[in-house]
């Protein structure tokens, strides 16, 4: 599609650290409760009303609208421009697009998808918590990538690194990408920013590296 532009100011790149790379994490965080959610191979999706003007980023730019446009077409399948008003407030979606065209579709979807994975209140700089964000995707009937219930955070890097190694929730002949370990509340943490982490399934980036070398 056509780029309008960067990213509008508030919103952020959709990046989370390695959790092998700031082991110190778990200490810090040890006792809090946190939630799980897996990690969707797609490409970045993010839906904004900010100023009363609705848009749709890639990881990098913001797109102009169209009709053809991917991310464009998933939000009017959505109807976000019209949800997103309606809430009468700042507001940014974060997600993964996922579907036909996309990595090469390994979830056999037959249509494109948008799965949400962090909502942010860019007035703030502030993320959404747990039960806000699922709250909230009831309400704009948006559906999140795969969540686990919250637990406490008392494991070990070698725990999370094994209940990474996992087949995918939506298409269980293929390894999940890995999971996202965060605050049940939005906090902050002094290397990563907010208090969330990546661990990836060493057997997805295995099974991606087999099939670059065919």
């Amino acid at each position: 599609g056509q780029v309008k532009g960067g990213l509008p100011t508030g919103v952020h790149k959709t990046d989370e650290e390695n959790l092998q790379n700031v082991p110190k994490f778990l200490e810090r965080h040890a006792g809090k409760l946190v939630y799980i959610s897996r990690k969707c191979d797609g490409t970045s999706a993010t839906y904004h009303y900010i100023n009363e003007e609705f848009g749709c980023s890639g990881r990098n730019w913001e797109y102009a609208e169209s009709e053809s446009n991917a991310y464009w077409r998933v939000a009017r399948a959505l109807d976000l421009p019209t949800k997103l008003i309606e809430l009468g407030k700042n507001i940014i979606l974060q997600g993964e697009m996922i579907g036909p065209g996309i990595q090469g579709n390994k979830y056999n979807l037959k249509e494109l998808e948008f799965r949400l994975f962090n909502v942010c209140d860019p007035d703030t700089d502030t993320n959404y918590g747990y039960y806000d964000m699922i709250n909230l995707a009831a309400h704009l009937g948006v559906r999140t990538v795969p969540l686990h219930d919250p637990i406490v955070l008392n494991h070990t890097l070698a725990e999370l690194e094994a209940l990474s190694i996992c087949k995918s929730a939506l298409n269980p002949d293929i390894w999940e990408e890995g999971i996202v370990v965060r605050t049940v509340n939005d906090e902050r943490d002094p290397e990563t920013g907010k208090a969330s982490v990546k661990i990836v399934n060493t057997k997805f980036s295995l099974a991606e590296k087999k099939a670059e070398d065919k």
